[in-house]
């Protein structure tokens, strides 16, 4: 899942808004991009960009692939494994992020190259919370973050140019959403001590 508590209007004057205006709080599921149990389509989804990231042939990601849907409770066993597990998470993060924050289309008018937003523009938020699976249990939660930040490479996706990373290390978003309805003050103090900077 993808959150986002922000308005997403454009972020630069010379945008124009088109479509109808997203909510300031927006949920986005993304099912089949799972790590265990549609790991093949995970896989498929990202293409190149997971083996680029990776730097390995189809084969030993073939390989790695099959344990994961061999045994779907399987936890790494060894460093190529968890590098594997790193490589899907990122990809999984990115590609969920992809779809959740809006594009840029460049709009060709009689006066000149213009642009178009569909969706929010959230390159300007300013924090990125992970919470769940392999974030939780890696080590380096921030490598699989970076999946949710902007790439110069895909410059019309408006992700986070500069987020700060943080990690709900004990599962507890959900509850303090709910907890905040009735003591705001004790949700707070409990996420500012739950929620680390990474």
């Amino acid at each position: 899942d993808v959150h986002s508590i922000a308005k997403g209007d454009p972020s630069k004057p010379s945008v124009m808004l088109k479509g109808l205006p997203e909510p300031f709080a927006k949920r986005s599921v993304e099912g089949d991009l799972g790590m265990r149990y549609s790991s093949e389509a995970l896989v498929e989804t990202a293409g190149r960009r997971l083996f680029n990231y990776l730097g390995w042939t189809d084969d030993k990601v073939a390989y790695q692939l099959g344990l994961c849907k061999e045994d779907p409770w399987r936890i790494p066993q060894t460093q190529e494994e968890t590098k594997f597990d790193v490589a899907m998470g990122r990809m999984a993060v990115s590609l969920a992020v992809d779809r959740h924050v809006g594009t840029l289309e460049v709009v060709y008018t009689p006066f000149g190259a213009t642009y178009v937003q569909h969706g929010k523009d959230l390159t300007q938020l300013p924090v990125v919370i992970g919470t769940g699976g392999v974030l939780l249990y890696h080590p380096d939660a921030s490598e699989i973050l970076r999946g949710a930040v902007f790439n110069p490479e895909e410059p019309t996706i408006l992700k986070p140019q500069k987020a700060h990373f943080y990690l709900d290390k004990e599962y507890i978003l959900a509850a303090m959403g709910l907890l905040r309805e009735v003591a705001p003050q004790v949700a707070l103090r409990m996420m500012k001590k739950y929620v680390i900077k990474l």
